[in-house]
């Protein structure tokens, strides 16, 4: 999704998941990872950073230091609690929509939706992009109540239909 905010050309590579070339691009066997003119980086954050530092698009981490520490939070929150409830606990077993992790979850993110536009302030940033594919995973495996949460559904319409979440979310 950064790529293609940030106008960058960009491919997916296929990839021996837990295969030895895997392991040469990530030493804990995970995703994301990148190699770029040389360049060989793994780890969301690293890799968003450094694509939003090189690509002409819009910036995707703020300037203003609240809405920079806000996005870092709500990545921080991404990668702490949100991928576990919304993404590896769906990939291990078959939550309902009234799962409460998943209700609490939601629930947290209307409501910083319901105070702005985006999760760090009035524009996209590198934590929209991280959150957007969380979401979207859990509501499809799920289909927990977007309709009661006018904030994230507001914020969800919007991030999904950027072109960035149409070209990779399959």
């Amino acid at each position: 999704m950064a790529c293609v905010e940030k106008g960058l050309a960009h491919e997916l590579a296929p990839l021996a998941f837990g295969s030895e070339s895997h392991r040469a691009l990530h030493p804990f066997l995970k995703m994301p990872a990148m190699s770029h003119d040389g360049v060989e980086l793994y780890e969301t954050v690293a890799i968003l950073s450094y694509v939003d530092a090189i690509g002409d698009g819009p910036a995707l981490q703020p300037a203003r230091p609240i809405e920079r520490a806000q996005m870092l939070q709500w990545i921080s929150v991404a990668n702490s609690y949100l991928y576990a409830d919304l993404v590896a606990a769906l990939l291990d077993s078959s939550p309902t929509r009234g799962d409460q992790r998943i209700v609490a979850d939601v629930d947290l993110l209307d409501r910083r939706l319901g105070e702005a536009p985006f999760l760090a302030g009035p524009s996209l940033s590198l934590a929209d992009l991280i959150v957007a594919p969380m979401i979207g995973f859990a509501y499809e495996r799920t289909g927990f109540d977007l309709g009661a949460r006018p904030g994230l559904a507001r914020w969800w319409r919007t991030v999904s239909d950027r072109a960035s979440f149409r070209e990779t979310a399959a």
